[in-house]
C-alpha cells in the first residue's frame, strides 16, 4: 500500500500547547478584571475561545461572540487580533474564515510596513492553502517570502521557508528540488530558534529517502529528528516522527515495530486533537495489516479514517482515503470496488494537481529566478517610460479637453429640445397624476393596514426569539452544570488506567449518566439511562447522582445490589411515589459493578446487562427485569459475582447505540450487532476503541440517508 505521508505544514504553523490550558484559563480571566480598553479585551477574549476550542466548544464561541460584540465591522486595527481570529477558526476546521482573517491580517501588516508579521502571515495562509490543495497560492507566497527575507536581511525565518518550499516541490513530485531545499533547512545557522524546522527538515529527507528505496538512509535522517524532538520535549511535533519512522520499519518488513510506532503517534494525536496525524496513522495501520493479510483489522482502520475524512473535508484526505479503499479491493480480487475506488481517488488527484497548475509552477520559478536580472532591465527603461508617459498625457490631455468641449455643446442643444418636450409632458403628466392619486389615498389605506399588522407579527416574532434564547441560555448553563457533576477525566484515570468513555447527548443535556468511585479497597462504576432525554432526563440524572453520592459516601453501602436497593427507596421517596394509577413513573435503567483488589467483580443490573469479552468469548452478566423506581413487579435485585483476568475487556453501555435507526433498510442497530462489533474489536487497543465504535455509529446513520439521534449514547469500555 502506498505510504501516506501527512502535509506537516500543520507542525510548522499552528502548534498547540494544551498541557497548559487550565492555568491559561485562569490567567486571561484574571485580567479581565482589571480595566482595560477596546482591544485589550477583545485579545483576551479572542485569546480564551483558542485555549476552549477543542475543550469546550459551548465556552470558545461565548468567548468569540464578545469579541465580535466590542469589534463590530472589524472596525479596530489591530494585527495581532485578526491573527488570533485565524488561529481559532483554524483550531476548530473553519478553513474559510480563518482564510478571511489571515488576508485581513496579511493587508494589515503590508499596510503598516510590519516585514516580520508579513512573513509570518504568508506562511501561516501557505498552510491554508495546502489544505485546500491550492498548491499554486502556496507557492507563490513562498517566493513572495524568499524575495522579501532576502531584501530585508531578517534571516531567522530562512529555515522555515526552505522547509515548506520543500514541501511544496514534493507535492508536485519534484524530487530533487524538494531534497535541495530540505537539505539547505538543515545547514543554516545553528540557533535553537529553527531546531523545530530542522528536525521536520531531517524527517523529510528520510522520507524522500524511502521514496528511491533506500530505507536504511531513510531511518538514520529520521532518527536524527527524532533525537532533537525527544530531547527538547516536543511532544506533539513526536507524533510526526513516530508516523514516518513506522512507513519505513513497514518498508524493512519489521511490521511489529512499525505498530509500535503507529500507536504511539495515535495515541498523542488524540491526545492534542490533530485528526489529519490520526487520518494518516489510521491509513499507515490498515496498510501494515494488509500486507500481513489481515483484511478485516486492516477494513475497521480504513474505515475510522473515512469519519476524519468526511469531518475535516479535505481534497488530499479524500484522494488517500479512496486509494486506500482501492488498494484493500484489489489486494482481495474485488475488481469492480477496486474500480470504483480507484476513480474517486484519481478524480480527487486530478482536481489537486493538473497540467495547467504544474505549467504555472513551474513558469513562476523561472520568473523569480530571472528576476535579478529583469531589475537591471526595469531600472535602464525607466527614464525613457518617464518620458514616453509626459508625451502621452499631454496628448490625452489635449483629446479629453476637445472631447468635452463638442459633448458640452451637445448637451446644451440636447436639452434646450428636452426641456419644450417636458412641458408638453408636465401637462399630460398633471391631468393622470390627478387621476392616480385618487387611487393612491386608497391604496395608501391599506397600505397602513398591511403595515400594522407587519409590525404586530415582527413584535410577536422578536418575543419568540427572545424567549428561545433565554430558553437556550438556561439549558446551557445546565449543561455546565450537569457536566461538573459527571466524573472529569481526571477522576476516572485516579481509578482506571486503561478505558474509554463514549458519550453523546441527543440534546444539550442527557438523561444517560455515568458515575465512578474509589471507595476503601474497592472500585465502583455505573452506567445509567434515566427516563426520558433532555431536561427532564438531565433532572433525573442529577437527582440520582446525589443519591448515589449519599448512599456510598455516607451510608458505606458497597454491594452492588444493595447500592440499587437503597437507590430505589430514595429515588421513590423523592418522587413520592406509592403506586397509584396517575402519579410519575419515573426511575432509570443502571449497570452498577464493584470490583475488588483488580480480580472481584460484583455486577447488578436494572434492564442494563454488562459484558466481558475475554480472547474472542462474550460472556453477557444479565441485569434484572426492573427499573429502579416504582414498578408494578417489584423484586429484591441480585448480584453476580465474577472473577477477573489479565485482559478482560468490561462494557456498561444504556440502549441508544443498539436502538439507533440506519442501515441500508433504516433498521435498529440492535443488541446482536451490539455484541458483534464488541467481539470484533476486541483485539484493538482499548484507546482506541471508541474512535472506531464513533465511526460504526457515523456510517450506520449515513448508509443511505441521514438518520437523526434518537436518544443518549452511553458506552464505557475497561480494560483489566
Amino acid at each position: 500500500m502506498k505510504k501516506y505521508i501527512f502535509l506537516l505544514l500543520l507542525l510548522l504553523t499552528w502548534t498547540a500547547n494544551n498541557v497548559s490550558a487550565i492555568s491559561q484559563t485562569d490567567s486571561l480571566k484574571n485580567l479581565l478584571t482589571n480595566e482595560l480598553d477596546d482591544k485589550e479585551k477583545i485579545d483576551i477574549y479572542i485569546k480564551l475561545a483558542i485555549v476552549y476550542a477543542n475543550t469546550n466548544p459551548d465556552s470558545a464561541n461565548f468567548y468569540i461572540n464578545k469579541s465580535f460584540e466590542i469589534n463590530k465591522d472589524n472596525k479596530i486595527e489591530d494585527i495581532d487580533i485578526y491573527w488570533n481570529l485565524s488561529k481559532y477558526y483554524g483550531d476548530i476546521n473553519n478553513s474559510d474564515s480563518c482564510l478571511e482573517y489571515l488576508i485581513i491580517a496579511k493587508n494589515m501588516a503590508k499596510k503598516m510596513k510590519n516585514i516580520e508579521k508579513e512573513i509570518l502571515i504568508n506562511t501561516a495562509l501557505v498552510y491554508q492553502y495546502s489544505e485546500n490543495a491550492e498548491y499554486e497560492q502556496s507557492f507563490t507566497l513562498l517566493l513572495d517570502n524568499e524575495k522579501i527575507i532576502n531584501e530585508s536581511g531578517i534571516t531567522k525565518y530562512k529555515t522555515r521557508n526552505y522547509l515548506m518550499l520543500g514541501f511544496c516541490y514534493r507535492e508536485y513530485k519534484n524530487i530533487d528540488k524538494a531534497f535541495e531545499y530540505f537539505e539547505k533547512a538543515t545547514k543554516t545557522d545553528k540557533d535553537e530558534d529553527v531546531l523545530d524546522d530542522k528536525a521536520t527538515a531531517y524527517n523529510e529527507l528520510g522520507n524522500l529517502e524511502n521514496t528511491k528505496g533506500n530505507h536504511q538512509q531513510a531511518i538514520i535522517y529520521q532518527t536524527l529528528a527524532l533525537k532533537i524532538r525527544e530531547e527538547n520535549n516536543k511532544y506533539v511535533q513526536l507524533m510526526f516522527s513516530y508516523n514516518d519512522i513506522a512507513t519505513t520499519y513497514q518498508a524493512l518488513l519489521q511490521y511489529d515495530k512499525a505498530l509500535e510506532y503507529l500507536n504511539k503517534s495515535l495515541i498523542m494525536s488524540k491526545k492534542y486533537n490533530h485528526l489529519q496525524v490520526a487520518f494518516a496513522n489510521y491509513i499507515n495501520i490498515a496498510s501494515i495489516y494488509m500486507d500481513k493479510k489481515n483484511y478485516y483489522t486492516a477494513k475497521i482502520y480504513i474505515d475510522s479514517s473515512y469519519f476524519i475524512a468526511t469531518n475535516i473535508q479535505s481534497k488530499k484526505l479524500y484522494e488517500d482515503l479512496y486509494n486506500g479503499y482501492y488498494l484493500f479491493y484489489k489486494e482481495q480480487n474485488i475488481y469492480d470496488k477496486a474500480l470504483e475506488y480507484h476513480e474517486l481517488s484519481k478524480l480527487y488527484a486530478d482536481s489537486i494537481r493538473n497540467e495547467e497548475s504544474d505549467a504555472n509552477i513551474n513558469k513562476l520559478q523561472i520568473q523569480y529566478e530571472s528576476l535579478k536580472k529583469d531589475k537591471e532591465i526595469i531600472t535602464a527603461n525607466e527614464k525613457l517610460k518617464q518620458k514616453n508617459i509626459i508625451i502621452y498625457t499631454t496628448s490625452i490631455a489635449t483629446a479629453i479637453v476637445l472631447f468635452l468641449l463638442i459633448f458640452l455643446y451637445k448637451l446644451f442643444k440636447d436639452k434646450k429640445n428636452a426641456l419644450e418636450m417636458l412641458k408638453i409632458q408636465n401637462i399630460e403628466i398633471s391631468q393622470k397624476n390627478e387621476e392616480i392619486l385618487t387611487q393612491s389615498e386608497e391604496i395608501f389605506i391599506q397600505q397602513k393596514e398591511i403595515l400594522n399588522k407587519n409590525q404586530k407579527i415582527q413584535e410577536q416574532n422578536a418575543d419568540l426569539e427572545q424567549k428561545n434564547k433565554h430558553i437556550t441560555d438556561s439549558i446551557l448553563y445546565a449543561k455546565r452544570i450537569q457536566s461538573a457533576v459527571l466524573p472529569t477525566e481526571t477522576d476516572i484515570n485516579s481509578v482506571f488506567q486503561k478505558y474509554f468513555v463514549f458519550f453523546r447527548p441527543r440534546d444539550i443535556v442527557s438523561g444517560d449518566f455515568y458515575w465512578v468511585r474509589h471507595f476503601k479497597n474497592l472500585k465502583i462504576i455505573a452506567a445509567a439511562d434515566c427516563t426520558g432525554h433532555g431536561v427532564p432526563g438531565a433532572f433525573m440524572s442529577m437527582l440520582a447522582i446525589a443519591l448515589m453520592n449519599e448512599i456510598v459516601r455516607k451510608e458505606e453501602v458497597i454491594a452492588a445490589n444493595e447500592v440499587l436497593e437503597q437507590l430505589r427507596i430514595y429515588i421513590k421517596k423523592s418522587l413520592q411515589q406509592t403506586g397509584k394509577y396517575n402519579e410519575s413513573k419515573d426511575g432509570m435503567d443502571i449497570a452498577i459493578c464493584v470490583i475488588k483488589d483488580e480480580i472481584y467483580l460484583q455486577f447488578a443490573g436494572a434492564n442494563n446487562s454488562a459484558i466481558i469479552v475475554r480472547k474472542q468469548e462474550l460472556i453477557e452478566l444479565k441485569a434484572d427485569k426492573q427499573p429502579v423506581g416504582i414498578y408494578i413487579n417489584e423484586k429484591p435485585f441480585t448480584a453476580t459475582n465474577f472473577e477477573l483476568q489479565t485482559k478482560d475487556q468490561l462494557y456498561l453501555f444504556s440502549d441508544g447505540f443498539r436502538d439507533q435507526f440506519g442501515g441500508e433498510n433504516g433498521e435498529k442497530y440492535k443488541f446482536k450487532r451490539f455484541k458483534n462489533l464488541l467481539l470484533q474489536i476486541n483485539t484493538i487497543p482499548i484507546d482506541n476503541q471508541k474512535d472506531i465504535i464513533e465511526a460504526e455509529l457515523f456510517k450506520w446513520q449515513n448508509t443511505n440517508k441521514f438518520f437523526e439521534q434518537l436518544d443518549d449514547i452511553l458506552i464505557i469500555g475497561i480494560e483489566f
